[in-house]
């Protein structure tokens, strides 16, 4: 799979590889939630720049918009973690 296209909430090209799509994806609490990237991208709930890489920006979004959680309720305390590569 080439290299997936995101943008950011300033129209900002996010540029996902396969190998960090992967990675995101691997968490439990996402798989199968590739969407919730965008989300976390475009309206995230916090922005931190990486302490080992500080080109890199991590996005965060702690509850995903609530038609996309099942049963209408999340717990969960970091759903998203997106870096800018």
């Amino acid at each position: 799979m080439p290299m997936k296209v995101f943008r950011d909430y300033n129209g900002l090209e996010i540029r996902l590889s396969k190998e960090r799509r992967d990675h995101v994806l691997s968490h439990p609490e996402l798989e199968g939630h590739e969407d919730w990237i965008a989300d976390a991208l475009l309206n995230p709930e916090e922005l931190r720049l990486s302490t080992s890489d500080p080109s890199v920006k991590l996005y965060y979004l702690f509850s995903p918009a609530p038609e996309r959680v099942p049963n209408g309720s999340a717990s969960w305390s970091r759903i998203g973690e997106t870096m800018l590569l």
